[in-house]
């Protein structure tokens, strides 16, 4: 499970989407995914792997949002960085203690 505070995939992807005015029905039936999938995904309760990117990424383009695989790949990145932040910070808080 991913931490939701910080979640740069989810957002960009509820962002574009809700500025589209496009449901999450919508956008996970055109990527091949399920609307629980998708919604856990924007609210950063739920990760994906880099194949799924692609996905999504044309499951958006086909509901006329321009992104890009290399724009999702790129935040996905940002999301791991992240969490391999914060789990470096929780192992160095237990070893100080």
């Amino acid at each position: 499970m991913q931490n939701s505070k910080h979640n740069p995939l989810g957002s960009y992807i509820r962002d574009k989407r809700e500025a589209a005015g496009i449901s999450l029905r919508a956008v996970a039936g055109s990527a091949g995914i399920s609307v629980t999938f998708l919604s856990e995904l924007e609210l950063g309760t739920r990760s994906c792997r880099p194949h799924t990117l692609t996905k999504i990424a044309r499951g958006m383009t086909a509901n006329g949002i321009p992104t890009t695989q290399k724009q999702l790949v790129a935040l996905f990145e940002a999301d791991r960085i992240e969490k391999l932040k914060e789990e470096l910070a929780e192992l160095e808080r237990r070893n100080v203690s």
